[in-house]
């Protein structure tokens, strides 16, 4: 059991008086330890968690800049792209308007290269406030066969995006007969 101060025995009470006082050190103890590891806890942000979340962001700043940029990059070549395939088929219009008629005699032939020379067109973005570009328009008119008179009809849209000025075509094509 407990020993005695100073040659005195303890009795019931002071026995539990002394293991009170101890286990209510310990429990001192336990409980300072836990408040000083709750303020470390509250501390706040060292500098270098700071810097990571820092970083963190910054990269998720600059992504959606990409993104972004590049949708718009991607938006107005769509729309100059249409605006070319457009111009394209009208000039393939025209040249399905062109006479040629190999049923009478003498033939009407309008639809030969000659009367479809190279054309500047502008690729208007109306409704965008961006502006124009310059594009032309190439047509090139081949002959398939004679019997049946049929001739292949190339048109080549060529125009320049960007500030890298990337050379772009488009093209449509079709195969005519005569009437």
């Amino acid at each position: 059991m407990q020993k005695a101060l100073k040659g005195k025995p303890l009795n019931a009470d002071e026995q539990m008086n002394s293991v009170l006082k101890r286990e209510g050190k310990l429990m001192e103890k336990r409980w300072h330890r836990a408040k000083r590891a709750a303020r470390r806890s509250q501390a706040g942000m060292t500098l270098i968690e700071v810097v990571f979340a820092f970083g963190i962001s910054l990269f998720c700043v600059l992504g959606i800049t990409y993104a972004y940029v590049y949708s718009a990059n991607s938006a107005e070549r769509f729309a100059l792209s249409q605006a070319a395939n457009n111009l394209a088929l009208q000039r393939l219009e025209q040249t399905y308007c062109a006479q040629w008629v190999t049923s009478v005699s003498p033939g009407i032939d309008q639809l030969n290269a000659t009367n479809f020379p190279a054309q500047p067109v502008t690729l208007d973005l109306s409704g965008s406030g961006t502006g124009s570009s310059m594009a032309t328009n190439y047509t090139t008119i081949i002959n398939l066969s004679t019997n049946p008179c049929l001739r292949t009809v190339h048109v080549d849209c060529v125009w320049l995006f960007g500030a890298t000025q990337t050379l772009m075509t488009n093209s449509v094509e079709m195969i005519r007969c005569s009437q």
